[in-house]
């Protein structure tokens, strides 16, 4: 490992979305998005839907996670998410089906979870 950085895993119960490192991860945390950088206290948090980014340098990583849990221990982020992509496994017109998928669940609370993970899949294409 880099003397000043932070290996970082992102992994869904399909795949490894994400390992590598990085100087600053950005969070989607359930009480607001949060930072993370090189001597973090150790820490774990739930994470919300959202999009998590990875910087290295110059370079920037995006993804979107639907959930899950963050630790942080020892210059090492371990994210164990429900599921996600990262921004170029994603198309625009996949995630715009996801989201009239998402208004036909009758279920209320899924339905508002369906349409979250969708909006931020089409946030995360449109972003630069």
């Amino acid at each position: 490992m880099a003397q000043n950085s932070l290996t970082i895993q992102v992994i869904s119960p399909e795949r490894v979305l994400f390992s590598g490192e990085a100087d600053y991860i950005k969070l989607p945390g359930t009480e607001g998005s949060f930072g993370v950088m090189k001597n973090h206290a150790p820490m774990l948090a739930s994470l919300d839907v959202g999009i998590l980014e990875v910087k290295k340098g110059s370079s920037v990583v995006k993804m979107v996670i639907d959930g899950g849990f963050v630790e942080v221990r020892a210059n090492r982020v371990n994210v164990l998410a429900n599921g996600g992509a990262s921004k170029d496994k994603i198309s625009k017109e996949e995630a715009r089906k996801l989201l009239e998928n998402a208004r036909n669940i009758a279920d209320l609370e899924e339905k508002n979870l369906e349409i979250r993970k969708a909006n931020t899949r089409i946030k995360l294409i449109e972003s630069q």
